[in-house]
C-alpha cells in the first residue's frame, strides 16, 4: 500500500483543471489499496490569503480517510500525476470518450464529495429560479480563451438555445464574461437564468483580473455554476474543464457545438 500526496504543479490553471487532475489520479488507484491526499496549498490562483490552508478543502471533502497507522506505516510519495496504465487522462483529452465519461461518473459518485455550503447555494438557486421545472444549460467560455482559438459566435449558441426553448421553459447561461450574459438576457428575458458570479470583459480572464481580489469567491462561483449545469437536463457545451466536470458529476445529456474546432 502507498499513500500519495497530490500537489498542484506549476501551471496556475483554472479550478477545474485541478479537479480533473484529482479525478485522474483517483482513477489511477481506484480498486487498489493505495490512497491519496489532495494538498492544493501552493501555486494556486484560488488560495485565499484570508483563509489559507488547502484549496481543495474550501469546496470538497478529501476522498479518503487515513488512520494513524496508515500514515505512520505506509510510504508517502508527492506527485502531480500518478502515471500508470489505469489513469484516465482527463487533463489531456479535450473531449472525454464515452468510456471515460461512464468511468468518471462512477468515480465522482464514489469519491467526489462537495461541501454542504456549496450544495446549499446550488439547491437555493434551483428552488428560486426554475419552479420545479426541467431546464437546460449553456456554457460559453470567453475572455482569455479568445487568444487560444477562434471561438464560436453568439449566434451559434442562440441557434441551439432557440431549439431548446421549444422543449424547456427555462435555460441557464454560464460564462466568465459579462457581455455573454447580457446578450442572452436581452434575447430571452426571464426565461434565461444566470448565477451572480464574478465576470469580466477583458482578455486576461477573471483568473488574472477581478478574481485576484476574491480568490475564494472566484472558485466558489465556478463551483456553483458547474453544479447547476450538472443538475440541468441537458448541456450545450464547448471544450472546458468546467463542463467536463458537470457531465461527470451528473448531467444526463450534452451536445458539443465546437467539434469543428481544434484545441
Amino acid at each position: 500500500m502507498k499513500n500519495y500526496i497530490i500537489e498542484p504543479g506549476p501551471r496556475m490553471a483554472g479550478l477545474f483543471s485541478y479537479v480533473l487532475q484529482a479525478l485522474q489520479n483517483i482513477s489511477a488507484i481506484d480498486g487498489s489499496q493505495d490512497k491519496l491526499f489532495i494538498k492544493y496549498d501552493q501555486q494556486m490562483l484560488y488560495l485565499d490569503p484570508n483563509i489559507g490552508g488547502n484549496v481543495w478543502e474550501y469546496y470538497f471533502y478529501q476522498p479518503f480517510n487515513f488512520t494513524k497507522e496508515e500514515i505512520i506505516n505506509n510510504p508517502k510519495e508527492k506527485v502531480v500525476f500518478i502515471d500508470n496504465e489505469k489513469a484516465l487522462k482527463y487533463c489531456s483529452v479535450p473531449r472525454p470518450t464515452e468510456d471515460m465519461i461512464l468511468k468518471g461518473r462512477s468515480l465522482c459518485k464514489k469519491y467526489i464529495k462537495v461541501k454542504p455550503h456549496i450544495l446549499e447555494k446550488v439547491d437555493n438557486f434551483i428552488g428560486e429560479n426554475f419552479n420545479n421545472k426541467d431546464y437546460f444549460s449553456i456554457h460559453r467560455r470567453g475572455t482569455d480563451h479568445y487568444t487560444d482559438n477562434p471561438l464560436l459566435e453568439l449566434k451559434d449558441y442562440f441557434k441551439e438555445a432557440d431549439k431548446l426553448f421549444n422543449k424547456f421553459e427555462y435555460g441557464l447561461i454560464c460564462s466568465d464574461e459579462n457581455k455573454t450574459i447580457e446578450a442572452f438576457k436581452k434575447r430571452y428575458g426571464k426565461k434565461i437564468k444566470s448565477y451572480d458570479s464574478l465576470r469580466c470583459d477583458n482578455n486576461k480572464g477573471i483568473h488574472y483580473s477581478v478574481g485576484l481580489n476574491s480568490p475564494y469567491k472566484m472558485g466558489e462561483d465556478v463551483m456553483v455554476e458547474s453544479l447547476l449545469m450538472s443538475n440541468s437536463n441537458h448541456i450545450v457545451k464547448t471544450v472546458s474543464g468546467v463542463t467536463i466536470f458537470s457531465i461527470l458529476y451528473g448531467a444526463p445529456t450534452f451536445k458539443d457545438i465546437d467539434l469543428h474546432l481544434k484545441y
